[in-house]
């Protein structure tokens, strides 16, 4: 049998490592999207402050009043002015700020408190400073900030870590850029909530994102969603090899058709054969991916672009066979139904 399936084999190897791959990509992406970026705990909130302009202009609000009212309010908290480019201020009521240091140090509550004009930089923005009489300086927003430590970000693709950090309470900001609007992201554990509605009562805030934001579904809505073009590219392949495979299947059968004739010689029923047909298909394509998986975990090792990473557990596995198994008996359905309606096997018999 297996000479005769020598094509089937082969196109259902191929659907397993792409299945494989691909389910495998997005069990690592289901994993990241689980795990907030920039040390946050999963408690955190992220705002927006600016909508409620009425409030601010009338109260004269600013970004150093919103920090003194944090301090007041919040014995253990982080907060963060986030932007599109990743550089992000930060301020904690308590404790230091210490990223994945590559060298040097964090933050202290020194350097919160005494205002200093200090950065911590990723590596890869490193190079993007500029050293001045031994010291290595950034230049934001027009403002040079010292460079004490450099750090490492997490491997994580999903929620990213941010470039760079400045401390939000700088004197740079409070003489330069001491505005309240923006979007932030708050951190106060379990009282995150909490803190979130004290400092809607203070300036006004709009919710662009809660705790319930890092549940099932979202994690695997932002799974999908960060991966969308490498999972739709590999479904597409799919979908094309799998209508290709049912005329595959289809001379798979007409491959044995000497063996089905004997079978209805010897008193077996259409329903028999086709129950025949379905089984044997199966135990190929579940052959096949065993060889498939095995061939996914070697090709993972080529470290491609398009994924951004590979986790090949039991639960990678037993979805990806599941997958795999669809595609497959949709194939041999279709397949079969053809048949039935064009009364092929029949005429196959008589021949």
């Amino acid at each position: 049998m297996i000479i005769k399936s020598i094509n089937l084999i082969v196109v259902n190897i191929f659907i397993g490592i792409l299945i494989t791959l691909c389910l495998s990509n997005l069990v690592v992406a289901y994993q990241m999207a689980g795990q907030p970026g920039d040390r946050l705990s999963k408690s955190y909130e992220g705002i927006g402050i600016g909508y409620y302009a009425q409030k601010i202009y009338d109260n004269d609000l600013k970004l150093s009043d919103l920090i003194a009212y944090l301090d007041k309010n919040s014995s253990d908290c982080t907060v963060m002015k986030t932007t599109a480019e990743l550089i992000t201020g930060v301020y904690k009521t308590s404790g230091d700020f210490i990223p994945n240091l590559v060298s040097g140090r964090g933050f202290t509550r020194d350097d919160f408190l005494g205002h200093t004009n200090v950065v911590l930089l990723s590596e890869h923005l490193l190079p993007n400073s500029t050293e001045i009489n031994g010291t290595r300086y950034y230049l934001y927003q027009n403002q040079l900030y010292q460079v004490v430590g450099v750090y490492r970000k997490s491997n994580n693709k999903v929620n990213v870590d941010s470039n760079a950090y400045y401390n939000l309470n700088s004197e740079n900001i409070i003489n330069n850029s001491n505005f309240i609007e923006g979007s932030y992201v708050v951190d106060s554990g379990d009282r995150t909530e909490e803190l979130v509605n004290k400092i809607n009562d203070f300036c006004g805030v709009v919710v662009t994102q809660s705790a319930n934001d890092y549940g099932l579904v979202a994690n695997l809505q932002k799974a999908i969603g960060s991966q969308i073009a490498s999972v739709l590219s590999i479904l597409l392949i799919v979908a094309m090899v799998a209508m290709n495979s049912i005329s595959i299947a289809s001379s798979w059968i007409n491959n044995r058709r000497q063996e089905i004739y004997i079978r209805r010689m010897s008193g077996a029923s259409s329903a028999h054969i086709n129950r025949l047909l379905i089984r044997d298909y199966l135990l190929i394509m579940t052959g096949s991916f065993v060889v498939a998986f095995g061939l996914a975990m070697v090709i993972s090792n080529l470290n491609m672009s398009i994924f951004i990473g590979y986790d090949f557990s039991i639960v990678t596995l037993l979805i990806a066979y599941l997958f795999s198994f669809i595609v497959a008996f949709i194939t041999l359905i279709t397949m079969l139904i053809s048949y039935s309606r064009q009364a092929n096997i029949a005429g196959m018999l008589r021949g």
